[in-house]
C-alpha cells in the first residue's frame, strides 16, 4: 500500500497507548461481511445497521465502483494503520492442545523444548494432525486518505482472512471433532477491530436462531454507537 499521506495521524496501536481508544465508526457498522468468495458477493451494506432485518445493497456496485461508505474512516478517531489479527486463529494452537491432549496416547510426539513462559511440554501431533500455528497479523495502512478507510480495510482484510476459511471451519468445530460445514456462513464481527472475531454458530446450534440473535445484538450495539453511548 501507499505510504500514509498524513504521518501525524496515529496508528491504531499508538492511539491505544495514548489512552485514546479508536472505536468502529457507525458507517463501518453498515457492513455485513461474509468470509470467502469475491468482495462483489461477500460484502453487503445495510441501509440501517440498527435494524437487524435492514434491506441491503451491494458494497461493490460495478467492476470499479463501490458504495459511498467506502471512503469513510473505519474508526473514530481516525487511524493511519492497524495490525489486524483474528481472535479464533490467535487461540487455535491453545484450543487444539486442549482438545487433543486429554486423549493423546502415551507414545504421542511431545515437544520437550518449551517456549519462554511455558512450563509444560506441548503436543506436536495427534489424530494425524500437526499442532497448528495462527498466522501473523496483517498490517493495513491508509492509502488515498489521511486515515484507514472502509475500503482500505475491506480490500486488504477480505482476501487475507478468506484464505484461512478452511482453517477457521476446522477450529470452530474442534470441540465436536468435526469441521464446520461449508453451507454454514462465516461472518466478520468487527465490533472490535483487532483482534477481529468470527460470527458463526457452533456445529450443533440452530443456525437460523443463532444468526437472528446475533444480528439483533449487533443492531442494539449499533444503536448505542449512533446515539453516542459508545
Amino acid at each position: 500500500m501507499e505510504e500514509n499521506p498524513n504521518p501525524s495521524t496515529p496508528s491504531f496501536e499508538a492511539s491505544i497507548e495514548a489512552g485514546n481508544i479508536p472505536r468502529p465508526t457507525f458507517e463501518f457498522q453498515h457492513l455485513r461481511w461474509r468470509i470467502g468468495g469475491p468482495i462483489s458477493t461477500a460484502v453487503r451494506v445495510l441501509n440501517d445497521p440498527t435494524d437487524p432485518n435492514s434491506p441491503q445493497e451491494a458494497y461493490q456496485t460495478s467492476t470499479s465502483a463501490y458504495h459511498t461508505i467506502s471512503t469513510s474512516p473505519i474508526t473514530k478517531p481516525p487511524i493511519s494503520s492497524i495490525s489486524v489479527s483474528v481472535d479464533e486463529l490467535d487461540r487455535w494452537e491453545e484450543d487444539w492442545g486442549e482438545a487433543h491432549e486429554p486423549h493423546a496416547p502415551d507414545e504421542a510426539d511431545w515437544d520437550s523444548e518449551t517456549e519462554k513462559g511455558d512450563s509444560e511440554p506441548k503436543l506436536r501431533t495427534c489424530c494425524g494432525e500437526h499442532r497448528p500455528k495462527g498466522p501473523p497479523p496483517l498490517l493495513v495502512s491508509a492509502s488515498t486518505r489521511p486515515y484507514v478507510t472502509v475500503h482500505d480495510f475491506v480490500t486488504a482484510v477480505h482476501p487475507w482472512i478468506s484464505q484461512f476459511e478452511d482453517d477457521i471451519r476446522r477450529l470452530l468445530g474442534i470441540i465436536e471433532g468435526e469441521r464446520l460445514p461449508s453451507h454454514i456462513d462465516l461472518f466478520v464481527n468487527f465490533l472490535g477491530l483487532s483482534p477481529l472475531r468470527i460470527t458463526a454458530p457452533r456445529l450443533y446450534n440452530d443456525h437460523a436462531e443463532y444468526f437472528e440473535k446475533r444480528w439483533s445484538l449487533i443492531a442494539a450495539i449499533a444503536r448505542k454507537y449512533r446515539d453516542g453511548l459508545l
